[in-house]
């Protein structure tokens, strides 16, 4: 029972992306079209992660993800006008939020961390890449985004290496922030200084050792030692046979 109220809510929160996402792109105003479009795609993606996060690995990064996008979906019904698309919109925003903080799933957070838990900090990095592109989307208010859609892009790839531990993701997740940063050069204020104050947290966030440990833990796998049965724990011993 306690699954499917933890799968519901989740889904929950995708479907309420989906339904602002629609909100925004039918209805721009008071943003660009093409921002729109960005804050759209914003949602989608940060909505997948955080389901992804919390139904298959059960992640602090999944509900932090899900937080996130019930937060921007506040701010977009804050400034959005209000239509009938508009109350389907905060209806489904406050089904999903009452869903995720039932306390019986952890409440707003899970409480509860994993064998393994990813750093504070390389959350905190993933965090940041994922959202920068709808939180600069949503600051930059009736004018064209600049090149907002290709840094959206290109930092998303960079968290995807950095998540998957790709070849060379310590060296992607620690150069791509400040040249990220560089790109604020091609886009609007005041989006292209909010864009500027969050690369540079993403880099001092991706220079921490937490960030290096996410992908090289402490404990890393050490090669098979072989000993003596006699040696090897009594319990052992008695599941292989060996001790009659």
């Amino acid at each position: 029972m306690n699954s499917r109220r933890h799968l519901l809510a989740a889904l929950l929160v995708f479907v309420s992306a989906l339904v602002w996402s629609w909100v925004v792109v039918d209805d721009p105003n008071p943003w660009h079209r093409d921002t729109a479009t960005i804050l759209a795609a914003s949602l989608i993606v940060i909505a997948a992660f955080a389901v992804a996060g919390i139904l298959i690995e059960n992640s602090r990064l999944g509900y932090w993800l899900a937080v996130a996008t019930i937060a921007a979906e506040a701010v977009i019904a804050l400034l959005h006008r209000q239509s009938v698309s508009w109350y389907f919109g905060v209806g489904f925003l406050g089904l999903s939020a009452f869903l995720l903080s039932d306390p019986a799933l952890g409440g707003w957070i899970r409480r509860r961390t994993s064998a393994a838990p990813v750093p504070a900090k390389a959350v905190a990095l993933g965090i940041v890449l994922l959202a920068s592109p709808g939180v600069t989307a949503l600051t930059t208010l009736g004018i064209q985004p600049g090149r907002l859609g290709v840094l959206a892009l290109v930092g998303w790839a960079t968290l995807l290496i950095y998540a998957r531990r790709l070849p060379g993701a310590l060296l992607v997740a620690r150069a791509g922030p400040p040249l990220l940063a560089l790109g604020s050069i091609w886009l609007p204020p005041p989006g292209q200084w909010v864009w500027l104050v969050l690369m540079g947290l993403a880099t001092f966030l991706a220079a921490s050792s937490e960030v290096r440990l996410a992908i090289r833990p402490l404990i890393e796998r050490g090669s098979r030692l072989m000993i003596p049965p006699e040696l090897a724990p009594e319990e052992i011993r008695r599941a292989l046979g060996k001790d009659s």
